[in-house]
């Protein structure tokens, strides 16, 4: 039974707890994403740990923080009022930019440390500690890497922050016998998951893709975010990496998010374009327009990335080479 520890408790957070509750009570159904996972079925994890940093949510059981402003997922799950209380998390650079004007930071997370972190992971039996931190806060990801390290947990990064890539986070990991996976989750349904099948097709058909672009709008705190270039940046960058490879060096390519509508709340609009020339240079376009609900859309990938480090933890084999493309944008593959 792998207890987990949740970073950053915005919508992806509610909606991991709603799943998690859904598949224990039998209302909802989980499709396993990748082979050789079941060994850890999903309602054998819990929740034992919780951190944040904004001041409504800290302090308060994690089923109430989960619905707390501004999360704005909706509620799909009645939750049981059995889970941990959440605790202050280390700021560093987790809040810049927009997100200033909607995150009332706690006082104590300007002090906290990842041995603070840490002490709460063994205090609450932690085996895997999940990240969801706003994209581009590397610096509050690494700490929350080295508290994973220090208290011998493994770690799953669902942010696009740079660690399941960094040789010297696999290696720290690794000379504790504990697991990183990431990076960047992908959605369940979403518009990179979708862009990849496109693509995909149209390379087993012989067609030549001469450009393709990808934008995305959304109303949660994540788009808001990355309204903050210097934040999308990370974001783009692990969009590429799941892309580029489908087509050739040649091949225009544009990457959103794009921008943030706040009547949108949690759904999220895709826009998908590609032009190419198929038989005898025949030109043809294609566009594609996904409308998901965000956070319930990394529902299932979180719990199938938490299942995975779980069995590898436990000396399970798995294909990594097949199993991480299938749930991060940017995999790292990491040492055992």
């Amino acid at each position: 039974m792998p207890n987990i520890a949740v970073a950053g408790i915005g919508n992806c957070s509610s909606a991991l707890v709603q799943a998690l509750h859904g598949v224990g009570n039998g209302t909802i159904a989980h499709t396993d994403l990748v082979p050789g996972l079941e060994s850890v079925p999903v309602r054998d994890i819990r929740i034992t740990a919780a951190f944040d940093v904004d001041a409504r949510k800290v302090g308060i059981p994690l089923e109430k923080a989960i619905f707390v402003e501004p999360n704005c997922t909706t509620s799909y799950v009645d939750v049981p009022t059995q889970l941990p209380r959440v605790t202050v998390g280390p700021l560093a650079d987790g809040v810049r930019g927009p997100l200033t004007g909607v995150v009332q930071v706690h006082d104590l997370a300007h002090r906290a440390t990842a041995a603070d972190v840490a002490a709460e992971l063994r205090n609450s039996a932690v085996d895997i500690l999940v990240i969801f931190l706003p994209t581009g806060a590397q610096e509050a990801a690494e700490l929350y890497a080295d508290a994973a390290v220090k208290a011998g947990c493994s770690l799953v990064n669902c942010t696009p922050a740079f660690l399941g890539r960094s040789e010297t986070w696999r290696e720290r990991f690794q000379r504790r016998g504990t697991t990183l996976l990431g990076d960047d989750m992908k959605s369940h349904i979403g518009s990179t998951t979708m862009h990849q099948a496109l693509l995909s097709a149209l390379n087993r058909q012989g067609v030549t893709v001469n450009s393709t672009y990808q934008l995305n709008i959304g109303g949660n705190t994540d788009f808001l975010n990355l309204r903050d270039t210097s934040r999308s940046a990370a974001k783009r960058v692990t969009k590429a990496t799941a892309l580029r490879e489908l087509v050739s060096p040649e091949t225009a390519m544009d990457l959103g998010p794009s921008d943030h509508i706040a009547q949108l709340k949690d759904r999220k609009v895709g826009y998908i374009r590609i032009e190419g020339n198929g038989y005898l240079g025949m030109p043809f376009s294609m566009e594609v327009r996904l409308e998901v609900e965000d956070s319930p859309n990394s529902a299932a990938i979180a719990i199938d990335a938490v299942r995975a480090a779980a069995s590898l933890q436990s000396g399970a084999e798995l294909d990594l080479s097949a199993v991480l493309p299938s749930l991060f944008k940017a995999p790292g593959l990491p040492d055992r």
